[in-house]
């Protein structure tokens, strides 16, 4: 009995190992916290000059992300990029802009505010745009695990009928069939033979100042909700300046 323990031991080591693994980067989207939210739930983040709450517990992360498309941000400061989610975080996301209209969403890279946005109409589709703030060795690093957005929208794991891939199991799969088409693609170019040139299937970004989330563009720059002071939070970082978002996301470089 004293021999199997050590055994086991050793055995399962690579699974503990495997668990405590800390991803290459993190993403994620935090909905505004409520006044009456316990103080341990939240976090203080300074928009537009005014100090403001989110959850801590993210509405998505990186794990409901099938496919993305990265651009230069407009004003300099890093990358943008599309995300196209799964089954559950295109329900969580159309679930928070239903119940959370005129309130912000705050996205994070690496634990770090990014972007925000206002929700003015329920997002249904999936998809949603962080503008400025990724920084390119995170793209690099997305690469590796997730696909790019291609032609026709999100990627599917049927032909009969639009099945985004939940688990990592799928997710995987759908990255290296990605990977072959994408090197069959490059042998036929090298080849002299054509190849049909990919645009990512996007909606339209909005043209608000302060509202990169896609679901249709707000009459006006919407304005920032009232937040009662928060007398005991410490210092919060202060989110950076973006100029208004392009009216339509970059196409792919040809």
């Amino acid at each position: 009995m004293r021999r199997i323990v050590p055994l086991l031991l050793l055995a399962l080591a690579p699974l503990f190992m495997g668990m405590s693994k800390k991803p290459k980067f993190t993403i994620s989207i935090h909905a505004q916290a409520e006044e009456m939210d316990v103080p341990q739930t939240m976090f203080p983040v300074s928009v537009g000059g005014k100090q403001m709450v989110f959850k801590k517990l993210a509405e998505i992360t990186q794990e409901n992300v099938v496919a993305f498309h990265p651009f230069p941000a407009d004003n300099g400061n890093g990358m943008g990029v599309a995300l196209q989610l799964e089954v559950r975080g295109r329900g969580t996301l159309e679930m928070a802009t239903r119940m959370r209209q005129g309130e912000l969403l705050i996205a994070m890279v690496n634990g770090k505010p990014v972007d925000y946005s206002q929700i003015t109409r329920p997002v249904s589709d999936g998809l949603f745009t962080i503008w400025q703030g990724v920084p390119e060795e995170v793209i690099v690093e997305m690469d590796k695990k997730i696909r790019r957005i291609k032609p026709g929208g999100p990627p599917t794991m049927s032909t009969d009928m639009e099945m985004v891939p939940s688990t990592r199991k799928e997710r995987k799969r759908a990255k290296q069939e990605a990977d072959r088409l994408e090197k069959e693609a490059e042998k036929a170019r090298k080849a002299g033979k054509p190849v049909e040139t990919e645009i990512p299937s996007l909606p339209a970004g909005n043209v608000s100042s302060q509202m990169p989330v896609e679901g249709g563009a707000p009459p006006g720059a919407p304005t920032t909700p009232g937040v009662p002071p928060q007398q005991q939070q410490p210092a919060a970082p202060a989110m950076p300046t973006r100029p208004a978002p392009p009216a339509s996301l970059p196409p792919l470089p040809r």
